[in-house]
């Protein structure tokens, strides 16, 4: 029995559990003290499973990837080796099948073989690779990605590795000049070595189709040689980029390349131009860089916007560095639509040239204008085989260029723009078209200008034209009505050869090098199959035909000639049987 005077406490959570525990007690107590024995316990023996079907493990499986070797490295190879070819094993070492999601290499010069899309459980896969060498540059590293349904690793990581050795080898491999300006000349130096037993040669090209011009000075004989690229003012405002093409006398490397790249600046220098605004939701700040290169100074006086919309006080400007930096911003309410036709940031500034910059502001193309600027070139080949769109244009000879006007004749249509690149590049090499049918009356070449980004007056295409050296006939066309017609407006240059008939036989885009054989194949097949142009070193003459001066070759102005005093001779025994009679 409990003892009266003793007493406990049990905390409340503990209370419930304890009570039953303590009246189970006191029974038992009360039982054993009358005689009774308390009761037994019942065991609890395990019953048979009722269910139907086989019994399922809690356990579930996942398969586990495992690439023993996630890097090959190919150590060094020479340039000439064409492909690399290397085959990575992924294993699955889980106990269910292993999917294989997706292969992405991370570079476009390697290309993935075919591969199992599903590993079973202890079982491995192969994944072939091939990695082009063309363009590697001294060392490489290139990533290759794998994802699974692997739970605890998705993405599996592999790498290619290696160094390339050139047998003629060029450091840097490229000339890149940015912001040039100015009446001083510039020039880069590249490296060229060759790592052969073979004493090199190298020949450079005649000249170059743009602003580049170079030289060549060999350091040490067959072995070491300094290539110079420099350029000399005056220098045109634009984006020049050029290939040069060295060749050598190694076998396994004819050809070395050096990529040129020159940013020519004006003198007051504004960055971005155009400004293009997108449509947001938010306030869009846009900044505005204007850089003066000369050596006089120029301020900013005020920066306005011809948008009711766009408040004052959200456009502002700050000196950089006054007379030469400046740093313009202004802010695009939320919610506001451009116009198709865009608006115009407007910077005053004190100097006496350029009193007023416009930048153009234009909003960002749409998903569709996008997709349609992706497909320009399908829109302007789509003329081909179809008649040529309207033209009545005053060249600069003073002669119309119309339709009728092309009607029997092959017509060449280059449209360019004369702050275009590539299109410093093409004029020179159409031009080259050009003379080779030179004398031929039924082909005509007709350079169009166009407006790109900014306007350029009659006497800037003319100042490129000059010193690009490139003739034939002109047609400007600032607003661009022309270019419109052809689908040209969304990227220069675009060449159009027109056939006799009035139909666009071909569309050339860009600056080819195999541009000059494509053309002359083009225009030829349009003029029947005859390329009827001049004979190189051929004398050509003078010769009066039916009453009119005409030009031809040495030989056929003799056949003529000769035709002609027959002509004659038989004319004349024929008056003089008239007058016997």
């Amino acid at each position: 029995m409990f003892n009266q005077t003793s007493s406990f406490t049990i905390s409340w959570p503990r209370r419930r559990l304890a009570l039953p525990a303590i009246a189970s007690a006191m029974l038992i107590l009360a039982s054993t003290a009358a005689g009774q024995q308390p009761p037994k316990k019942e065991k609890l023996e395990p019953k048979p499973a009722t269910t139907a079907g086989p019994v399922v493990s809690s356990a579930i499986g996942k398969p586990k990837a495992l690439v023993e070797e996630p890097v090959h490295d190919f150590g060094v190879i020479w340039s000439d080796n064409k492909e690399l070819l290397h085959t990575f094993v992924v294993k699955n070492i889980g106990d269910t099948p292993l999917k294989i999601l997706r292969v992405k290499p991370t570079c476009g010069c390697t290309k993935a073989g075919e591969h199992p899309k599903e590993i079973a459980p202890g079982k491995s896969g192969e994944f072939p690779f091939k990695l082009r060498t063309r363009g590697l540059r001294t060392g490489f590293k290139k990533t290759i990605r794998i994802t699974t349904d692997d739970p605890t690793e998705p993405m599996l990581q592999l790498q290619l590795t290696g160094s390339v050795k050139h047998y003629v080898q060029a450091e840097p491999n490229m000339a890149y000049f940015n912001n040039i300006f100015g009446a001083e000349r510039h020039e880069k130096i590249i490296k060229i070595t060759n790592n052969t037993e073979t004493p090199l040669k190298l020949t450079l090209p005649e000249n170059s189709n743009g602003s580049f011009k170079f030289d060549l000075k060999e350091v040490e004989p067959g072995k070491q040689f300094d290539l110079t690229i420099y350029l000399e003012p005056p220098y045109e405002p634009g984006r020049e980029r050029e290939t040069l093409n060295i060749k050598t006398n190694i076998e396994k490397q004819p050809v070395l390349n050096v990529r040129l790249n020159a940013v020519f600046s004006e003198r007051i220098d504004v960055r971005p131009s155009p400004l293009v605004i997108p449509e947001s939701d938010r306030e869009i700040p846009r900044v505005v860089l204007v850089r003066n290169n000369g050596s006089t100074p120029v301020n900013v006086l005020d920066v306005t916007v011809n948008d009711d919309s766009v408040l004052a006080d959200k456009v502002t400007w700050k000196a950089r560095k006054a007379g030469f930096s400046y740093q313009v911003q202004v802010v695009i309410p939320p919610n506001h639509a451009l116009p198709k036709e865009g608006r115009n940031l407007l910077i005053k500034t004190d100097d006496k040239e350029k009193p007023e910059i416009v930048v153009p502001m234009t909003p960002r193309p749409t998903r569709t204008a996008r997709a349609n600027r992706a497909q320009s070139k399908n829109s302007a080949q789509a003329l081909v085989g179809k008649p040529a769109p309207a033209i009545k244009a005053a060249m600069k000879s003073g002669k119309i260029l119309t339709n009728d006007d092309m009607k029997d004749k092959v017509t060449v249509l280059n449209f360019f723009s004369a702050n275009c690149g590539w299109c410093k590049r093409q004029l020179p090499q159409v031009d080259k078209t050009r003379k080779s049918y030179e004398g031929n009356d039924n082909v005509q070449f007709v350079n169009i200008s166009q407006t790109m980004r900014k306007p350029n007056t009659d006497e800037e295409v003319a100042k490129l034209l000059g010193n690009l050296k490139v003739g034939g006939e002109l047609v400007t066309d600032p607003s661009n009505s022309l270019g419109d017609r052809f689908n040209v407006n969304n990227g220069y240059p675009k060449l159009f050869v027109v056939g006799k008939d009035g139909k666009v036989a071909e569309v050339f885009i860009g600056a080819k090098a195999d541009l000059d054989a494509g053309l002359k194949s083009t225009i030829d097949k349009a003029l029947g199959g005859g390329h009827a142009t001049k004979k190189e070193n051929e004398p050509r003459t003078r010769i009066r035909l039916d009453g009119k001066l005409r030009t031809a070759n040495t030989s056929s102005a003799s056949a003529v000639t000769k035709k002609s005093d027959t002509d004659s001779t038989n004319s004349q025994s024929v008056s003089n049987e008239k007058n016997d009679k």
